[in-house]
């Protein structure tokens, strides 16, 4: 950021900030409100490329960004969902139960903002993605890592 901070008006068309994923937009939401003043005086175009976006997240982003992405979700990716047509109603049920037994709390049971998702990236498991995946605790031993790097 100190590079972007000493950008000259007009001397750059674009700034691009490159992520993995986001599922909600909170995370990126608020590190805009601390970076903004510090991008806003170059007066450059903002972009954010990421390789998975859920489309819900979107309109939060192009709030202040355009966004680029590699692969967006739908509502068919969240697993809990009867959009997503992957589970019957008494598999997702059962699925529920296993989040449930992580032990990781109302707010996370069908991930973060109630994604549903499972998505695992090889250098960790988003929040969104049920717990089942990335929850480690005294109850619960992950599949895989929340953060692996």
């Amino acid at each position: 950021m100190l590079e972007v901070a000493q950008i000259q008006v007009g001397t750059v068309d674009a700034v691009v900030f490159i992520d993995d994923f986001s599922g909600t937009g909170d995370t990126l939401v608020s590190w805009w409100d601390t970076v903004e003043p510090i991008v806003r005086p170059s007066n450059a175009a903002v972009f954010i490329g990421l390789l998975i976006l859920r489309g819900v997240a979107r309109p939060r982003l192009e709030r202040f960004a355009d966004v680029l992405a590699v692969t967006e979700l739908d509502e068919s990716a969240n697993v809990l969902s009867d959009a997503a047509g992957m589970f019957s109603e008494e598999q997702r049920e059962q699925l529920m139960e296993y989040c449930r037994q992580t032990r990781c709390g109302p707010r996370f049971e069908r991930g973060y903002g109630d994604c549903g998702l499972l998505v695992v990236l090889k250098h960790g498991c988003p929040n969104n993605s049920l717990p089942i995946l990335w929850c480690n605790n005294d109850e619960w031993r992950s599949l895989f890592n929340r953060r692996a790097i």
